[in-house]
């Protein structure tokens, strides 16, 4: 996903990514690449620290490597197959998920969750850790993640800037929600 990043204002804002690092490629509609005679100026990170009246664009891309657990169950109803050797499953030679992370294929989430009534539940939670799985959820809880997605939430590493009128959380807050690859968005 393509994300810009416009300070309008008069002050540097650190702007924080959860999730994965953004990889930086371009400033001021600029783009950082290497012209073949210097180094590539793009980078990885999971803060954008924007100057006054300065955009940064940023590709940012969630894959789940690595989490040590399948995000999608680890029962046998899907399958993980990497042909071509990057880590990542190949729908055009039978892999499930397009992107799924492989080496974790198959691997149960780590922690035994607690049961619904040791919960504080919120909105946004499926009632299940795998993606595109909904489970069980007290009446009135869930309705606002239908899809079973991860939310991600982005905001402002200065602390003054996370709160609107000294109520938190507020200000430069916001989230992105990652849903199954088979979601159609209308």
């Amino acid at each position: 996903m393509l994300v810009r990043n416009v300070n309008a204002g008069h002050d540097s804002h650190p702007f924080h990514y959860h999730g994965e690092n953004l990889q930086f490629i371009g400033r001021d509609g600029r783009a950082l690449s290497s012209d073949g005679i210097t180094a590539n100026l793009g980078r990885s990170d999971n803060t954008i620290n924007s100057a006054p009246k300065q955009a940064i664009d940023a590709i940012w891309v969630w894959t789940g490597k690595e989490l040590g657990w399948d995000i999608y169950g680890h029962d046998t109803a899907h399958v993980c197959i990497d042909t071509d050797g990057d880590g990542f499953g190949d729908s055009a030679h039978g892999s499930t998920y397009e992107h799924e992370y492989c080496p974790d294929h198959g691997k149960p989430l780590p922690v035994t969750l607690p049961g619904v009534g040791e919960l504080t539940l919120g909105p946004w939670y499926s009632g299940s850790p795998f993606m595109g799985d909904i489970g069980d959820l007290p009446p009135g809880e869930g309705g606002l993640n239908p899809w079973g997605g991860y939310f991600f939430v982005w905001h402002s590493h200065a602390e003054k800037e996370l709160t609107t009128f000294d109520i938190f959380p507020g200000g430069t807050l916001s989230a992105v929600v990652v849903v199954p690859p088979d979601v159609i968005i209308e």
